[in-house]
């Protein structure tokens, strides 16, 4: 009995450990450092034969630091004299745990674009875009415009696996003179797998030896 009871509670030590060390890293950083996310960005490439008008262009970009993310679709002159193009800019990531996501967002969008619908901006997740801002579904009437002028934001909380592949992106039609910015804050992200405290370990270790290595009925005090 005594046997069993010290395995459950060296057993029940070592897993607790594991548990409280399996954690959240808030903000862009360690696993989610900048340097360890995929970025790319687009934009139409009959664009460059404009190349008189390229000083008349802001390309697509992405910036990361340790507290946000920052997207800003591109925009383009000729874009908008030809009749148009797609510019995107996009971040992803390989989740390492199951777990949850959770980031809050804001996007604002400048310029003539009356039709928000196409600069939406939302998360991907293995490859589906769900979309958060300007629902590229929803044909917007005026009012509805100019309260994107004013800027919307919202808060999201998802539940991910490990091995999924999880982003942002933003979407630009280059009819218009428009550009969409958003900016993601607040993040948090599983990381990866943890191992228990070394110090935990060593205790649970000694406990198992030190119950191995007792003969039975022997007391646990020295004769003197």
């Amino acid at each position: 009995m005594k046997l069993i009871t010290t395995f459950t509670c060296v057993f029940l030590l070592f897993t607790s450990s594991l548990s409280a060390n399996a954690a959240q890293i808030n903000g862009f950083v360690d696993y989610y450092d900048e340097n360890n996310w995929e970025v790319e960005t687009y934009i139409d490439d009959y664009l460059d034969v404009y190349e008189d008008y390229s000083g008349f262009s802001n390309p697509p970009s992405v910036g990361i630091n340790s507290e946000q993310i920052g997207l800003t679709g591109g925009s383009s002159v000729v874009g908008s004299l030809v009749g148009g193009g797609d510019s995107f800019a996009r971040i992803e990531i390989i989740i390492p745990m199951n777990g949850t996501i959770s980031f809050d967002w804001n996007y604002y969008v400048s310029g003539d674009e009356l039709e928000i619908r196409l600069e939406p901006f939302g998360y991907l997740l293995n490859g589906t875009f769900f979309h958060l801002a300007a629902d590229p579904d929803i044909n917007y009437d005026y009012q509805q415009y100019y309260d994107y002028l004013e800027g919307q934001e919202g808060s999201v909380t998802i539940t991910v696996e490990a091995g999924d592949k999880f982003g942002f992106t933003v979407f630009s039609d280059l009819t218009f003179l428009s550009r969409p910015d958003v900016n993601i804050f607040n993040f948090s992200a599983p990381a990866p797998e943890s191992v228990p405290e070394s110090n935990t370990l060593i205790l649970a270790l000694v406990s198992v030896s030190l119950l191995l290595t007792r003969k039975p009925g022997q007391s646990k005090y020295m004769k003197v």
